[in-house]
Formats: C-alpha cells, structure tokens, sequence
C-alpha cells in the first residue's frame, strides 16, 4: 500500500505545475473550476488513502487550503468513498483507510470547495 508521502506531494506539485503552467491560462482556470466540483484529484492518489490525502491533492491542485470538515461533508455526501477494513498506523493516532467507490468514472460533488477559513 502506498503512501502519500511529501515525496510523492513534491512530485505532484511538478505535475500540477506543468499542468497548469506559471502563466494561468483560460484552460488552467477551467480545469481548477471543474476540480471544485469533482472527483477529479481523487484519481491521483493509490487505490487506498486516508481522507487527509485526498485534501492534500485537492489544495495542490486548487493552490490553496481547503477545509477539512467541508471536504468530507462533501465526499460522504456524494459517495465517493468506501472504507477499508483497515487503518494506516504511524506517529500520531491510526487513520482510517479509504478507497474510491469507482475509479473508473468522476463523481459530482454537491457544492464547491469554499477556501479554508470562509
């Protein structure tokens, strides 16, 4: 199982980066609105992960924070996930392990992404 590292972030930023170019351009802007209301980011990340990767992805690819209440109000409500009968151990308390419903098709989320702190 992998996990989403600050390695793997820093490989995403590049990513993000050539996707979307230092400049921002109509279709920069347009692929970061469709982010706010989809599943979109979610594909980026292995088969299993922990709800705090999936808003790590999300601020990368929107380039700002996004609130974390709101991001799994957002993704219970349009059920986008299922849980995984375990959970990731580490230094701080275990996380409960995730998997995307379907992989194959992006999900709608019910409202966009309000920036962290509105």
């Amino acid at each position: 199982m992998r996990r989403v590292t600050s390695t793997t972030l820093h490989t995403l930023v590049g990513r993000t980066t050539f996707l979307f170019g230092a400049g921002g351009t109509a279709a920069d802007a347009r692929l970061r609105s469709k982010v706010e209301y989809t599943s979109l980011p979610a594909f980026l990340l292995p088969e299993e992960f922990t709800l705090v990767d999936l808003q790590r992805v999300y601020e990368i690819v929107l380039g700002r924070l996004v609130n974390k209440s709101a991001l799994r109000t957002r993704v219970m409500a349009a059920d986008l996930v299922t849980e995984v009968p375990r959970q990731r151990s580490g230094p701080t308390r275990p996380a409960q392990l995730y998997r995307l419903k379907d992989r194959h098709h992006p999900v709608f989320l019910p409202r966009t992404f309000s920036p962290c702190g509105e």
